[in-house]
């Protein structure tokens, strides 16, 4: 789901609901706590978000559902203000894509995709955000995002409790 998330993002940024992805996500709402006041979706995108671990952002790495879960809240319920299904098929989105089958999402948010959808995803990807000859993203996008965002000798996350302080509940994991 993270490069649907992220696809959808850039679909925010185009229509004019976040300014970029290094926006910060307390401007939708959140009541973050002080060291994350600083959490941008850049941030979540990258799994270094440092939500419900002991680092800031952007401190560490860490496969975190919590935080995708905050991402995954954050698009969905703050920035597009709408169903997750709606957003994700909307034919000026990624419903331009010709799904085959559709994105639909569980009650916890998980994504489900066919494997054919999830390929016209990847495929819109390689081509840098053009179908069928329209480019429905603009290439700067893919020219600079596609690239690896997060340093390779960033450290991994601390061992810690989960400290899940604004309740947005796991994703499916831990």
């Amino acid at each position: 789901s993270k490069p649907v998330l992220s696809t959808l993002l850039f679909f925010a940024i185009k229509e004019g609901g976040v300014e970029s992805v290094d926006t910060r996500i307390r401007d939708y709402g959140w009541e973050l706590a002080p060291k994350d006041q600083t959490l941008s979706f850049r941030h979540l995108a990258n799994m270094i978000s440092g939500y419900a671990r002991p680092e800031p952002p952007g401190a560490a790495w860490a496969y975190n559902d919590y935080a995708i879960s905050l991402y995954h809240k954050t698009v969905f319920e703050k920035v597009f203000k709408d169903d997750p299904c709606n957003v994700a098929n909307d034919p000026s989105r990624l419903g331009f894509l010709q799904l085959e089958d559709g994105l639909s999402f569980s009650s916890k948010g998980r994504m489900v995709a066919s494997v054919r959808d999830f390929a016209r995803l990847c495929w819109f990807w390689s081509n840098a955000g053009k179908w069928n000859d329209k480019q429905l993203l603009s290439r700067k996008f893919f020219d600079e995002y596609v690239k690896p965002q997060v340093p390779k000798n960033l450290p991994h996350t601390a061992k810690a409790e989960t400290n899940d302080y604004l309740k947005i509940g796991t994703y499916g994991g831990g």
